[in-house]
Formats: structure tokens, sequence, C-alpha cells
């Protein structure tokens, strides 16, 4: 059996010899030079090549080698390599480059090696091929190329003249496909460039403390990297829960006042516009403006505005851009955290200033009635009625003093936390009764009208009578100061979901409307020379404040606007308690604010 089998297998390579000696003389028939005979090779021509060494023929069979070698090449270079002429005529290019390209190696020797490429980058490629010809330095070109599916692939070309076993000198060279390297490179770029463009533009935010002109310089930065030809910042008046126009840059005078209030709500145009049907799309449409793209300007859970941005020449924001604005956005609403909590801080620090001047006028203001009367009394008998007198401005002013050191001491406490209630079962009734009884000479002082009006029901709360007297009686000396004399007063109590509603309504003043969401402050008032007038220092709503939520209510203050009276509500919750304790109310309530 084994005998058998050798005898056919050297039958078989006897038969193979043979085919590779018929070759052999094709291949001398063809060719007489070894390049020739490469290049017969490479075109495919032949399949088997011939060396002589040493005075005998050693005869390699190529077909099998050749795919091993080709197999290994592609596998490295999926584009392939190339071999071409010192001339620069192309003998061989990869079958995957040309498949890539849709041509083969005739037409590109025909038309040159990049005659697939647009002509403005054909151009200088070939310019810097024929230099490289010329000077034989390595070949190295970077291009890209646009495919039949509308693709686009960055190609490497790399090439070297090398020699031959002859000695010739021969181009040889490889394509890579850096598409994705180029890419990576390209993004890292834009990053960077991002990066540096966020850095300058936190920088404006940082430096610039006043709105407009923060918004002008970083529109300014940001406008030339993303096309941008408008902005639109619209900030929330909390006057009437609505969004104002404030500032913006790209539009026309008689443009922005269709767009200058929007309603909490209302829905934005986006990028891109025309996807958009609302009445604001429809405004910035009439604009020229393409694309549009609106983030939030937020505080924790509080929005402080939106701002938009808006290109003509852009159809719409790519991801990247809407991501970039985003973060944009996000710096632009901490520099008005930052601009409001300055601006708060230099209120503070101005209304602290102010209160210590008038704290001072204040103090200073019942000394001289009561050094004037202590002169009287040291120069009169005891007998004379203007020794009386003298001793009631002394009473009057020294009980003026105490009410403000007891309002001074007040805030004190409450500033360290450290006010405190002393809680009992009580009547609301007995409360407002001993409120009345304290600011009544002041309502009959400005000839008021006061309307009272109490439910038939008892209300019973947990509370410190004395704290919460001190409130009403706050509250209705306030309606009484600043209400013109022969005013009108109201105080009222209803029943509320399980909670007693006080209501003190007035015909007075009123409250400016910026005035209303910081009235409780410390140091606040609406007009400074009337409460000079009356007295006090202007801490009481403060105090009022603290103390209605130390008992878990709360108070709101109202008005419609200067000149429209005011109005504040109290909300106590109510006890369940059956039992009830008697209190009394000091002489001295603490009435003036």
């Amino acid at each position: 059996m084994n005998s058998d089998r050798l005898t056919r297998e050297n039958e078989y390579l006897r038969r193979q010899n043979a085919k590779l000696l018929s070759a052999i003389k094709e291949l001398r028939s063809k060719a007489t030079e070894p390049e020739e005979i490469i290049q017969a090779i490479r075109q495919g021509e032949i399949d088997a090549l011939v060396v002589e060494e040493k005075g005998q023929e050693q005869i390699y069979a190529l077909q099998t080698f050749d795919s091993v070698y080709r197999s290994m090449i592609e596998e490295c270079f999926p584009y392939g390599v190339w071999l071409a002429e010192p001339n620069g005529k192309l003998l061989y290019v990869s079958p995957s480059f040309l498949d890539l390209l849709k041509t083969d190696l005739l037409e590109m020797r025909e038309k040159g090696q990049f005659h697939f490429l647009p002509p403005e980058t054909r151009d200088s490629v070939e310019r810097q091929w024929i230099e490289q010809r010329e000077t034989g330095t390595a070949f190295n070109v970077e291009y890209t190329v646009r495919l039949d599916d509308g693709s686009e692939r960055t190609i490497w070309t790399h090439g070297i003249l090398a020699p031959t076993l002859s000695g010739q000198i021969h181009w040889v060279g490889a394509n890579i496909d850096v598409t994705e390297r180029k890419r990576a490179d390209d993004a890292v770029k834009k990053q960077n460039k991002r990066f540096r463009l966020l850095s300058e533009a936190a920088e404006v935010l940082l430096v610039t403390h006043d709105p407009e002109t923060m918004l002008r310089s970083l529109f300014t930065k940001i406008n030339p990297h993303l096309e941008l030809d408008a902005y639109i910042n619209y900030m929330v008046d909390d006057t009437d829960d609505a969004l104002r126009l404030v500032s913006c840059v790209g539009l026309p005078a008689e443009a922005t006042r269709l767009i200058e209030r929007l309603e909490l709500g209302q829905p934005m145009a986006a990028s891109p516009i025309k996807q958009a049907n609302d009445s604001t799309a429809q405004a910035i449409k009439s604009l020229g403006l393409r694309a549009y793209a609106c983030h939030p300007l937020t505080a924790g859970n509080t929005l402080l505005g939106t701002l938009c941005f808006a290109s003509r020449s852009k159809v719409q924001f790519d991801a990247e851009e809407l991501e970039f604005l985003q973060t944009i956005c996000r710096y632009v609403a901490v520099a008005y955290e930052r601009m409001g909590l300055v601006n708060e801080l230099r209120d503070a620090d101005r209304r602290k200033d102010e209160f210590l001047a008038m704290l001072g006028h204040e103090l200073r203001n019942p000394l001289a009635p009561i050094k004037s009367a202590v002169k009287i009394m040291k120069a009169l008998e005891p007998s004379d009625p203007r020794h009386k007198r003298a001793q009631d401005i002394v009473d009057r002013q020294v009980t003026h003093l105490t009410r403000l050191v007891d309002d001074l001491l007040d805030v004190s406490r409450i500033v360290q936390g450290k006010i405190t209630l002393k809680r009992t079962s009580l009547d609301l009734s007995t409360v407002l009764d001993h409120a009345l009884e304290a600011s009544k000479p002041l309502i009959q002082a400005r000839k008021h009208k006061l309307t009272v009006s109490f439910p038939d029901q008892p209300m019973r709360l947990e509370a410190d009578g004395t704290r919460l007297a001190q409130v009403i009686s706050n509250l209705l000396n306030n309606a009484a100061k600043y209400t013109p004399e022969g005013g009108k007063i109201w105080l009222s109590v209803t029943h509320e979901d399980g909670q007693a509603l006080i209501r003190i309504r007035d015909t007075g003043e009123g409250i400016p409307q910026p005035m209303l969401a910081r009235i409780f402050g410390l140091f606040v008032q609406s007009d400074r020379s009337l409460d000079r007038a009356q007295g006090g220092l202007g801490l009481g709503l403060a105090i009022v404040e603290r103390i209605v939520e130390l008992h878990g209510g709360r108070i709101e203050a109202r008005s419609e606007g200067v000149g429209k009276g005011s109005e504040f509500l109290v909300w106590l919750p109510i006890s369940t308690l059956e039992t009830s304790e008697q209190f009394t109310v000091p002489n001295k309530i603490m009435p003036n604010v």
C-alpha cells in the first residue's frame, strides 16, 4: 500500500515539474530582464519564477506563495500596497484599494495615481508626488476620498524608493486608512478649542458685574465659533409670574417688542425653528433666524430666566453645539446667582448702615426732652403743675426708649435663635381683644375707621398669648401709621382648613411690588421718612414673621402697589384641646414697628 502511494505522489510531482518547466519557457520567451519578469508576475501574466543559482535551476511555485503573501499584506493594510517604477508608473495596486475607488490598474496608470481626488486636492498631491520622485525622498500624503455612498475616508499614502534583488530602484508603498485617527484628532482639537473658549467665557463671567455687559462680552467671545447671529435673555419677573426680555443682540428694536414678555409655561422655539409653530417661533422665523436654542437659567430649583441663541446661517445646532451652549447657560446662571448674592450683600450692608444711622437718631431723640424735663423738675417745686408735666414727658420718653430697646433685644434673640414661647391653651378672640386695646389709641389718634369681624365659635390655640398679641398689635399699628388720617382698617378672622386666618387690611400707602418679596427682612422699610416720623426702628415685621413661624403658622403680605393699600394674612394652627387657661397681657406689648 505504501509503495503504491509513493508511486502516485512521485508521478504527481513529475507532472507538476513538467508544468513549471513549461512555464519557465513561456516566461523566458516574454521577458529577458528580471524587472520585466517581476512586472509580468505583478500583472498576473505568470505564476512561477525561475532563479538561476550556481548553475542549477531552482523553481519556486509562486501561486501558493503569492496568495499567502498577498493575504498577509491585505490583512495588515486593508487598502493594500502599491509598487511603481522610479518615474512613478504604477506596476501594482492592491485589489482592495481599486475596489474602494471603483477603478482598475490600467485606469490609474493612464489617468494618474491620484485621478480620483477632487481637482483642488489632486493638483497639490500630484505636485508633491512629482517633487518627491525628483528628489528621491520618502513620499507621505494624506487626503480624503468621498465614496459612492456619500461617506468619506481619510487615506495616508506612504512610499519609499527601495532596491530590488537586481539592484534596480522601485517605489514601494502602502495605503493606510487613518479616518478614525483623523476623527479622533479632530475631536480632541475641537474639544480643546471648546475648553479654551469655556475658560475665556468663565473669565468674562467672573470679572463682569453688569448683566448687560457680561452677556454682550460673552456673545462676542463665542459668536465666531458657533456662527451665532443673536442672543435673547429673559429673566423671571416675580411681580406677575412672567418672563421679561432684559437683554438681546442681533434683533431690530421693533422686533423685540413682539417678544418682550413670555408667560411662564409658554412653549419656546427649538432648533430647527421650522419644526416649531408657536407664536414665538413664528416671530423668530420672521427675523430670518433658522436655528434657535433656548436653555433655562436655574439656581438650585429656582428658575432665574432663560438664555437663547440663534443663527441665520445654520439650519440647526448639532448635539455638541447644544451641549456647549447648555454649559454656557449653566455658567451664566451661576454668574447671575453670584451677582444676585453680591447685590444682596451690598444691599444688606447698606441697610445695616442706614439702620445704625437711624438707630442713633431714634435713641437720641428722647434724650433731649428728658434732659429738658429734668432741668425743669430741678428748678420747680414739686407742687408746681409744670413739675408734673415734666414728669409725664420723662415717663413717655423712657417708655419709648424701652420699646426701642425691646425691639432690639427681640431681633437679637431672632438672629441667635433664642426667642422662646410660653404656650398655653387660649381663645384667639382674647388675644385679639388685648391687641386691639393696645393699638386703639394710635388708630383713634389718626382718626381711622376700624371694622372688626370675629367668628361666633371660639378658636382655641396652643400659643403664647403675649407674643401673639404683639404680632396683631404690630400689624394694626403698621396699618394705622401707613394710612393717611381718616382711612379705613379691617380686622377679620375666619376658619380655613383647620387653621385660623387673620386678615388686617387698610387703605394706606401700599407696598411697592419689588418690596413684597423682602418686606419681612431685617432692616427693611418701605418709607423711612414716614417710619422715622412715627417712631420705631422698622424691625417689627421681622419679629412678627419669626413669632408666627414659631407658632407653626405663616404670614403673607399683599398689595396692588403704591397708594392701593395693603393686606397682611396670618395663618395659625387651631388646637384640638378643650381646656383653656387665662392669660394676661402686659401693659407694654411693644406695638411700634
